[in-house]
Order: structure tokens, then C-alpha cells, then sequence
């Protein structure tokens, strides 16, 4: 019984150093895997370390690459600022010396323009007294009577000075106070008749005029035309304004402008061939008759 029991014991033993063996090699392995998962641990907070210190130097080199590009690109804007202020100061200059000149050159003009004003002025003036003298010798020709005769090619008229020389005819514009004056070259049969090489068809209406009468209410077409062309002849530019309304004429100092409402209807109605329409092709009111040079 008592070997049995030694040998029972014996057994046990060993099957409790074998387990605390085994329980120990375990605990071993147990440690070993921690310490190799510390070790593996610290080698990445390492790395992690290298990779942060590697990245602050790139961002140093950077930074300096930064800093090195912003002074080149500041002393790029210095030189740049100061080549744009002597150029803006030439150009200044430029502008100055140019402004100058054009203030010489308007000052220049401007003299020579109220020179010629005055010249042109002095000649006019001479002009006028001179055509104010030829016109005292030319009615100084003219016989002393008030009767006149207006002979045509196809009739002729007798009335008084007075009557052609009315408000109605023009004024200081008046055709034939030109004629009296002697400043147009209208050609005399006699003392007293003056002639025109054109039709006198519609004179009557226009004398009528001179008169005061009113006119007709009504014209036939081809009349009214021949009117209106003598009335342009005569330069009657009020009873041009009464024949066509499209005709309008404005006193502007000592010349006449005439301006039309539908300029295409006055010419269709009276053609590019009357007084008119030569008038207005030539952009004037020039009369198609010669005009005595002083």
C-alpha cells in the first residue's frame, strides 16, 4: 500500500511540474509576442517620427524656396514701378510738350483766322460801297420816271418801281433790287425795259403778288409747275412757301437757305432742269443768272 501510494505521488508531481512548464513556456511565448509587438511598436512610432521630421523639412525647403521667389518677385515690382514712373514721366513730358505746341498752333490759327476775318470783312465792306456806288451811277442812268417795262420773250409788263421793289419780293433779298442796283447782269433794250430771255407765261401772277392780290385757289399742274420755277428765277421765296409747302425758305443774314421737307417730291414735281432743282443739286440758292463781279 505504501508503494502504491509513493508511486501515485511521484506521478502527480510531475504532472504538476509539467503543467507548470507548460504554463510557463506559455507565459514566456506570451511575453516574447508583447515584447516583439512593443518592439514592433516603437519602430513605427519611428518611423512615423522620420516621416513627420522629414516632412517638416521638406516644408522648410519650401517655405525657403517661398521666401527666395517673393524677394526676386519684390525686387521685379521695384524695378518694374520704377521703369512705369519714368515712362509715365516721359510720357507726361510728351503730352506737356505736344499741348504746347497745339496751344502755339491754335494760338497761330486762330490769328490767322481773325486776320483773314478782317480782311474779308475790309473786303466786303469795300465791296458793299462799292456796289452801293455803282448803284447810284446805275440809277443815275435810269430814267427818272416810276414806270418800267419787263419784256419777255413771248410778252412783256409795264408797273412801277414800287411795286417791285414791295416786302413781298424779298426785302434786302429782293431780286430786283439787285437789278436796280446794277449788280446783275440783266440787259436793257431802252431806259426803261429791262429783258429777259424766258417766258413771261406766268409773270402776271407774279406781279400780281407784288401787288398784294392773293393768289388763284387753284392752279393747273403745268402752270403751277412754270410758276414756281419763275418764282425760284425771281427768287420769291414767300410765294415759293405758298406754292409748295414742301418749300421752306430761312434768312440767315445776308444769304438765303432753303430747306425742303421731302426734297424727292419737289424734285419729281418740278424737275432737275428748273431753277429749283438746279439749285438744290448744287446745294444752294446761287440764281441761274450772272451776278456782276465788283
Amino acid at each position: 500500500m505504501t508503494t502504491t501510494t509513493t508511486s501515485s505521488t511521484t506521478t502527480t508531481t510531475s504532472e504538476v511540474i509539467s503543467t507548470i512548464e507548460l504554463e510557463f513556456n506559455a507565459a514566456n511565448e506570451t511575453v516574447k509576442g508583447l515584447q516583439e509587438k512593443l518592439f514592433g511598436l516603437n519602430e513605427e512610432e519611428e518611423n512615423k517620427k522620420k516621416t513627420i521630421e522629414a516632412a517638416i523639412e521638406d516644408h522648410q525647403v519650401v517655405v525657403k524656396k517661398i521666401a527666395e521667389t517673393t524677394q526676386q518677385l519684390n525686387n521685379a515690382f521695384k524695378s518694374t514701378e520704377k521703369l512705369v514712373l519714368k515712362l509715365a514721366e516721359e510720357r507726361e513730358k510728351e503730352l506737356r510738350e505736344k499741348e504746347n505746341k497745339f496751344e502755339e498752333k491754335m494760338k497761330l490759327e486762330e490769328e490767322e483766322m481773325k486776320k483773314r476775318a478782317e480782311e474779308r470783312e475790309n473786303a466786303l465792306s469795300e465791296k458793299e460801297k462799292d456796289w452801293e456806288l455803282r448803284g447810284k451811277k446805275f440809277e443815275a442812268l435810269l430814267p427818272k420816271g416810276e414806270l418800267y417795262v419787263l419784256e419777255f420773250s413771248d410778252n412783256a409788263f409795264k408797273t412801277t418801281k414800287a411795286t417791285l421793289l414791295s416786302k413781298k419780293g424779298g426785302g434786302q433779298h429782293s431780286f430786283f433790287q439787285s437789278m436796280f442796283a446794277g449788280r446783275l447782269e440783266i440787259p436793257m433794250i431802252s431806259d426803261n425795259t429791262f429783258f429777259f430771255d424766258r417766258s413771261g407765261k406766268t409773270f402776271s401772277f407774279i406781279l400780281d403778288y407784288l401787288k398784294g392780290k392773293e393768289l388763284p385757289p387753284e392752279f393747273p399742274s403745268l402752270e403751277k409747275h412754270q410758276l414756281i420755277d419763275d418764282a425760284s428765277f425771281f427768287q420769291m421765296w414767300g410765294l415759293l412757301s405758298e406754292l409748295d409747302g414742301n418749300i421752306i425758305p430761312v434768312f440767315i443774314g445776308n444769304h438765303i437757305e432753303v430747306e425742303l421737307l421731302d426734297e424727292m417730291k419737289v424734285l419729281e414735281n418740278l424737275g432737275k432742269d428748273s431753277c429749283l432743282g438746279k439749285m438744290m443739286l448744287d446745294n444752294s440758292v446761287s440764281p441761274p443768272y450772272t451776278i456782276k463781279e465788283s
